[in-house]
């Protein structure tokens, strides 16, 4: 005995009852452009936040590789090292943090200190020190010191049939008092020794 299916919305409903839905039939006819009734939209509508949700919660699956982290540069890694020496040895990096610290905590103060001054002499060398290195190279080999001022040194001009003699620098010597400048083997040893 064939069993007719009933026409409409009835057979809809009774196609629903028994079991899930064939979700993907529904989602084939509503990618065609056909319409579904409110009940079977309301349900491929769930299953696909259900199916986005699994894919979500997969993707936040860290593999063994994960999480990837760009390569430490040098000084990153130095700062690094430098952290984790001072987390191990400090409990309290500040003065404020020791005094609301627990009873004892002045035991670590003389680390505290040193602390402290490896910080401000790093920080100096860094920020105050070398950056004014090549400042002071270039005063240096730009400016001579006159009695008085500072007044910029301009090379002299040299002209054909003039005499003149190239030297390094270490083999320049000057008379701290005439500040006239003069070359270590045209000066006698004793007035060498004299000036220094």
């Amino acid at each position: 005995m064939a069993s007719s299916v009933p026409s409409g919305t009835a057979a809809s409903a009774m196609a629903r009852i028994p079991g899930m839905p064939d979700l993907e039939r529904l989602q084939k006819i509503k990618s065609s452009g056909g319409m579904l009734d409110s009940i079977d939209e309301q349900r491929l509508r769930n299953h696909q936040l259900r199916q986005l949700r699994r894919k979500w919660i997969f993707d936040q699956r860290l593999s063994a590789r994960e999480p990837l982290h760009p390569p430490l540069k040098w000084w990153e890694k130095i700062a690094c090292r430098e952290r984790a020496y001072w987390n191990k040895k400090l409990e309290y990096k500040t003065f404020a943090d020791m005094l609301q610290g627990r009873t004892g905590a002045f035991r670590q103060l003389p680390m505290l200190m040193l602390y402290k001054f490896q910080r401000a002499t790093r920080n100096t060398l860094v920020w105050i020190y070398l950056p004014s290195i090549p400042f002071l190279a270039f005063m240096y080999s730009h400016f001579e010191r006159n009695p008085g001022n500072m007044v910029a040194s301009s090379s002299t001009s040299v002209f054909p049939g003039d005499e003149y003699q190239t030297a390094k620098r270490s083999d320049i010597v000057v008379d701290m008092k005439t500040l006239q400048r003069y070359h270590k083997d045209d000066v006698p040893e004793e007035e060498l020794k004299r000036w220094r």
